[in-house]
């Protein structure tokens, strides 16, 4: 056979084609090689001539390295192509063995020459220069990176309660990056006090509690502090289908330039988490991965009528690492995408009711604090944030506005009485029907039958199946103990549950207007519309609601009982109500405050009928936070408390007047706490001595 003609002619033929493939090959590993062979081979460059100020320099263009699939792809082909030849060209099975034996030995020798040259190059000895002052600080890089997002190219996504949204995706990021914009009018006279007020609102601890949702932020401690940045160990709330806490390490940075505040705070670095990890407190936390960055930019705009506009900007970006895969990424997008203008909406509330913290910390726990002033009003604020923010105080004038009716305030601590007025109407069917809303909520408090109960420190939330009701029942209870004033305490947690500016900070999807339809002696009719969802439809509900001030079962102390409810007076005015809103049925919605001695202890349920989800909306995904309203509407509460940032007027009506009603008029009273307020009748009347 080795003499046969055909047989050498073929086998002539297989020898010219496999030299070609072998050919082809390494002039491919030749292209993608040898930029790699002669990075190796190079000499070290020299180091560069010192300089008094070194420019930065942008890093060296990366040269592609050959990958599994550079070498898996042509390898593959070879053995393809040479086993079909061997077969195609050879008469027997030996011949077409030693061929494909050859052919493997050929494409062997192919792919190690392709990892050879896929092999980094040798590292360049260190030189002896400052390039580590090139290095920058954890601070000053997390401001760049708030100005690198400032200047991407964001596509606009709509707008929602006055605040105007926008994303882009980062290079190399699953989850696009979301920024929210709002605008506030502030009189032009006090134009600079008021976005010096705005940057420490957005930069304070005690209103992070109030800001940040809680998948965000729950508690926080200082582990770093210096001019330049602050390190903070942050815990958030316990994420769907786990009961253990997250906790991270960010870094967190802010500065002024040229009147704009600039506040961002974002995960910190692997090398930051090994050195403060030993100063976290102990604890069972689920680490977050998530790499986090937020950002707050305030800067003053253009003066319109005696006014200046001061821009608000919000920028998030989070890698949603954790999210169980049977929820659509949409949905979670979607959702992530109203967080800024969830914060933007507390924002304005805190602004426009002027609420304030007078202590400004960056963390739970901070290190010494100093006094400073801003509109005439004193401030202790922590370190870090006097060295960020502080110079511009001097420069920043007292503000001469006071509020009216402040002169004729008593001393703190005595009694006042109501302003005189009409009497009210009386209305027998409202009357009755709220006294039984005040004997449910008693009732509730004191139930300890068929709850299910979760303890989370001094919180203990529960919840219980309704029959003939898709959602629970859910109520927190929490006990404040040893008060210097339990009784003004109680006052002002009633007064600030039913005020509308506070409504607004606890339930800002829920609640977003509320109108009296019909007063009577002891309740009222109330239409509330809620705002804009991120289901992007709007609810209401109709209730009826009343505030009473009741002794105990013992004759000792106070309870103050504010109560809500779905009732025929209230079902039978639902034709004056605007449309365009879903409306959901409160079925109980009630806030107890009993005072025992020096304590007073909390009680929070509600009962409400969620209407208007889709159908393919798992009930799962909204249940654990129906479970957990009474506990975040607390936490709210006491964080207004804590920080003494109760507005100094309060309503409990407020938002866009109703179509042909006229402004309603609140009969204003003072009434006695830690700060002297003025509020309406119904929400305080009860409340006084």
């Amino acid at each position: 056979d080795l003499w046969n003609p055909a047989m050498a002619a073929r086998s002539a033929v297989l020898r010219v084609l496999l030299r070609a493939v072998v050919v082809g090959l390494v002039a491919a590993l030749a292209k993608v090689g040898l930029p790699h062979v002669r990075a190796a081979l190079a000499p070290p460059p020299l180091p560069p001539a010192p300089a008094k100020k070194r420019a930065r320099r942008p890093p060296p263009p990366l040269v592609e390295r050959p990958t599994l699939v550079h070498v898996a792809v042509p390898a593959g082909a070879a053995v393809v192509v040479a086993a079909v030849l061997a077969l195609l060209l050879a008469d027997t099975f030996t011949n077409a063995l030693l061929e494909a034996i050859l052919a493997i030995l050929l494409i062997a020798t192919t792919v190690g020459v392709l990892l050879a040259c896929a092999a980094p190059p040798l590292p360049a000895p260190e030189a002896d220069s400052d390039e580590e002052d090139e290095v920058k600080q954890p601070g000053a890089a997390a401001i760049d990176r708030l100005l690198f997002f400032e200047n991407a190219g964001w596509q606009p996504a709509g707008e929602t309660s006055g605040v105007a949204l926008a994303s882009w995706t980062p290079p190399g990021s699953a989850y696009m990056a979301v920024r929210g914009s709002t605008e506030l009018q502030v009189d032009a006279a006090t134009a600079k006090e008021a976005v010096a007020r705005v940057g420490w609102l957005l930069a304070a601890e005690a209103c992070k509690g109030l800001l940040y949702p809680m998948k965000l932020y729950t508690k926080s401690k200082l582990l770093h502090a210096d001019d330049d940045h602050a390190a903070l160990w942050q815990t958030t709330k316990a994420g769907p289908g786990s009961s253990t806490p997250g906790d991270s390490i960010v870094v967190k940075a802010g500065c002024v330039r040229e009147g704009v505040y600039r506040i961002c705070e974002t995960a910190a670095s692997p090398e930051l988490e090994a050195t403060y990890n030993s100063k976290c407190p102990a604890g069972t936390y689920d680490r977050s991965t998530d790499g986090k960055m937020l950002g707050f930019v305030v800067s003053p705009g253009q003066s319109k009528d005696e006014k200046v506009v001061v821009r608000v900007s919000v920028f998030m970006h989070v890698e949603l690492t954790k999210v169980p895969r049977v929820v659509p990424k949409a949905l979670v997008q979607k959702t992530v995408q109203q967080i800024p203008a969830a914060i933007l909406g507390t924002l304005r509330t805190l602004v426009e009711a002027s609420m304030a913290p007078n202590v400004l910390r960056i963390a739970t726990e901070d290190d010494d604090l100093q006094k400073l002033e801003i509109g005439g009003e004193p401030y202790e604020v922590s370190k870090p944030l006097a060295s960020w923010f502080g110079s511009l105080f001097a420069e920043v004038p007292a503000s001469s506005d006071k509020q009216e009716g402040d002169a004729e305030s008593p001393e703190n601590g005595a009694d006042s009485t109501p302003a005189t007025s009409a009497p009210e109407p009386c209305n027998p069917e409202i009357d009755s029907a709220a006294d039984k809303l005040v004997d449910q909520a008693l009732s509730l408090a004191a139930d300890t039958t068929g709850w299910e109960e979760v303890r989370d420190g001094d919180y203990v939330t529960c919840h219980k199946s309704i029959p003939g009701s898709k959602w629970p029942m859910s109520r927190c209870t929490v006990t404040l103990k040893d008060l210097p004033d339990a009784a003004s305490t109680a006052k002002l947690l009633s007064a600030a549950w039913n005020a509308h500016s506070c409504r607004l900070l606890y339930a800002p999807s829920g609640y977003e207007r509320c109108r009296s339809l019909e007063r009577s002696r002891g309740g009222e009719v109330l239409w509330v519309g809620g705002g804009l969802n991120e289901l992007g439809f709007r609810s209401d509900n109709l209730s009826v609601s009343t505030v009473r001030i009741l002794p105990d079962a013992n004759g000792h102390g106070t309870r103050i009982v504010s109560a809500a409810g779905v009732a025929p007076p209230a079902e039978a005015r639902a034709g004056v109500v605007p449309s365009g809103y879903v409306r959901n049925v409160v079925h109980h919605r009630s806030f107890v405050a009993e005072v025992m001695e020096n304590n007073v202890k909390i009680t929070s349920t509600i009962h409400i009928e969620i209407c208007g989800l889709p159908f393919w909306l798992p009930t799962f995904l909204i249940k654990p936070g129906v479970i957990d309203a009474p506990k975040i509407c607390i936490q709210t509460v006491l964080a207004l408390i804590v920080a003494d940032m109760i507005p100094r007027e309060m309503s409990h009506i407020g938002g866009e007047p109703l179509a042909g009603e006229a402004d309603a008029h609140e009969h204003l009273v003072v009434l006695v706490g830690r700060k002297w307020l003025r509020c309406s009748r119904f929400v305080a009347g009860a409340c006084l001595p």
